[in-house]
């Protein structure tokens, strides 16, 4: 059973650090084309649009990085339980 369990946990992790590479990635492809359109065009993104990309992203790696301090803490307690 803990084998099942301890699977699903890797399993969330590696989705975890793809969602956080997936995250960065996108928010460095977001500078870059709006960085990109204003140089070129002269055209700037609506603020509305770049605030709410930065803060969704912004959000999701806080959370994917308090969700890894979680169970870091939660192995760290489990371990010390066996000792």
């Amino acid at each position: 059973m803990e084998k099942i369990i301890g699977g699903n946990i890797m399993k969330g992790l590696r989705f975890l650090k793809l969602m956080v590479v997936f995250s960065i990635s996108f928010i460095v492809a977001f500078t870059i084309t709006s960085m990109i359109l204003n140089y070129k065009l002269g055209l700037e993104l609506s603020p509305t649009l770049t605030t709410s990309v930065y803060g969704f992203f912004g959000t999701e790696l806080a959370a994917s990085a308090l969700i890894k301090i979680i169970e870091n803490w939660k192995e760290k307690n489990k371990e010390k339980g066996e000792e």
